[in-house]
């Protein structure tokens, strides 16, 4: 799977002043598969009213271009960013983009979200196909706002080979997603699968240390001046400070994110539950 834009030979490196300007950014394609994410909310739904949802409409999903319902998030670790405590992920894949929009939008039930709870719903193109998922269970899915080419090309650029050295395959990168409910901004969407969540973790570590320049050091420590590093209040007594993961400010958007636009409104990664959902 190429790792290069789709509009890497655009010259201009402009802010663009409306959004539409980036719907070129999307890795190259070698197949015409898509995903189909659909955010819903669990204080809405019971889990066996969604899942009876994908059962009934087994049949129509396979008459478009073999649809299947693959299974629901499980473990969500949300990395960056915020996602709702109480959203959920029901994922579906087809062999066609045009085929998934016509099964959704043919389908009331699945199209309009009062039926099981559904808030957003994204139609996902994949650049490379999916791994069998029995090896590669985890899913990382990343929510981007770039804004501004050029520098969002370079980041994903580096990007996707440090995915790919640490075993991650990278399965869709585009702003060319369907929204078919739910009122977010065009967005760029990242997917990569793992075989495990270390993997994942491990990777993450090494482009928020890429990414991110070597922070000055601390000034001397003033007992009495409280600084905006002092995030925990678990301190221990003495001159020892607190091991808290949260104080090193880790999750912070590194700086060539924020300068491309591209902070991530969400980065998580999440088990892919198959367990109750064979519908053959």
């Amino acid at each position: 799977m190429s790792c290069v834009m789709g509009n890497e030979a655009k010259g201009a490196c402009s802010e663009w002043d409306s959004i539409y300007g980036v719907k070129s950014l999307n890795l190259k394609r070698s197949t015409c598969q898509c995903m189909v994410l659909i955010f819903y909310n669990v204080n809405q739904v019971a889990f066996g009213k969604f899942r009876n949802t994908m059962v009934v409409h087994a049949p129509i999903l396979r008459a478009y271009g073999n649809g299947e319902f693959l299974g629901i998030a499980k473990d969500i670790c949300c990395v960056e960013g915020v996602i709702p405590k109480n959203q959920n992920i029901g994922v579906l894949s087809f062999d066609h983009v045009e085929e998934a929009n016509k099964c959704m939008e043919s389908t009331p039930d699945l199209r309009e979200p009062h039926h099981y709870g559904g808030q957003e719903l994204f139609v996902v193109p994949l650049c490379s196909p999916a791994q069998s998922w029995p090896g590669y269970r985890y899913i990382q899915l990343d929510i981007y706002e770039p804004k501004n080419s050029e520098v969002f090309s370079r980041y994903m650029n580096q990007l996707v080979p440090i995915v790919s050295r640490y075993g991650g395959h990278v399965i869709a990168g585009t702003c060319q997603t369907g929204h078919l409910m739910g009122v977010r901004r065009p967005t760029f969407i990242f997917l990569a699968q793992w075989r495990s969540r270390e993997s994942f973790f491990s990777c993450n570590a090494e482009a928020d240390s890429i990414f991110c320049p070597p922070q000055p050091p601390e000034p001397p420590e003033d007992p009495n001046i409280m600084t905006n590093t002092d995030k925990c209040i678990r301190l221990v007594r003495g001159d020892v400070r607190c091991k808290c993961p949260f104080v090193s400010g880790a999750s912070q958007v590194t700086p060539l994110q924020r300068e491309s636009g591209a902070a991530c409104q969400s980065r998580i990664i999440f088990e892919l539950d198959t367990q109750f959902f064979n519908m053959s």
